[in-house]
């Protein structure tokens, strides 16, 4: 038994060291591809920059666009649009550490669906509303909070239930629930799913990047979307089509798909 068990032993321990070799080599692929992704979103945020200050001549509408004759910009922009939720990640993470730069709202609002221009219930200019909103954003995100937004969200949809029999819902009353854009998701679908929200649809569209369906929601909701199967199904589509782009590989997308299915 002494002898079987020095042999036990003995494969015991080449055993462990192939897994303790294996586990290395996993972790260093890992954080290779961590740093790959870092590199390549720096680079993309650096090369959008450069491409609104050779073309002062741009506003804001402008800035995300794949369809004007600046190919600097109309190519970076759809490079970012295919790394979307790498880029949210990133920025987040930029902003938070408060090494952002003019205009970093508007790229926020693009890549993660964070607005950070209107309040709510605004009590003073522009520019003290986003410098208040990017405040909280920072505290908000240093905190966590936006790992899984989930009782904030919803929080402020049930908060809002009694004010969506009508036709026209009320943007202001979805400012504060697109806040958590992209992060506030898997909370969006499960609020459909419950209570059939309408402000929690709204939000899911205007986050998501689908403006005019957006808009046309909020004016005419009784109309179109009516029921939890449909507002569902056309959440899931876009899922699909995000996910063709991103792949399963981050949080948001894994939180996002366990809402749906379950």
């Amino acid at each position: 038994m002494a002898i079987l068990s020095a042999e036990i032993k003995e494969i015991l321990m080449k055993n462990s060291a192939k897994t303790f070799v294996i586990f290395m080599l996993a972790f260093h692929v890992t954080m290779s591809n961590a740093q790959t992704k870092q590199q390549k979103c720096e680079t993309l945020y650096e090369r959008w920059h450069q491409a609104l200050a050779a073309h002062p001549i741009l506003t804001e509408p402008m800035f995300f666009r794949t369809n004007t004759p600046f190919h600097d910009l109309t190519s970076v922009v759809e490079e970012i649009n295919s790394n979307r939720i790498a880029m949210a990640y990133f920025l987040c993470e930029k902003m938070a550490a408060g090494t952002n730069q003019y205009p970093d709202v508007d790229l926020l609002d693009h890549v993660a669906g964070i607005n950070l221009w209107f309040s709510e219930n605004p009590t003073n200019g522009i520019e003290q509303e986003i410098e208040k909103n990017l405040a909280l954003f920072r505290k908000e995100w240093k905190e966590s909070i936006y790992k899984d937004p989930s009782a904030k969200v919803a929080q402020l949809c049930e908060a809002r239930l009694a004010e969506e029999s009508g036709d026209v819902l009320n943007p202001r009353a979805i400012v504060a629930i697109r806040r958590y854009g992209i992060f506030g998701l898997p909370e969006l679908v499960r609020q459909i799913k419950r209570h059939n929200s309408k402000n929690a649809f709204a939000a899911y569209l205007i986050i998501t990047g689908q403006p005019l369906e957006y808009s046309n929601y909020i004016r005419h909701s009784n109309d179109q979307f009516t029921s939890v199967a449909e507002k569902t199904s056309h959440i899931a589509r876009k899922f699909a089509e995000m996910n063709a782009h991103e792949g399963m590989d981050s949080d948001v997308m894994k939180n996002w798909s366990a809402a749906l299915a379950n």
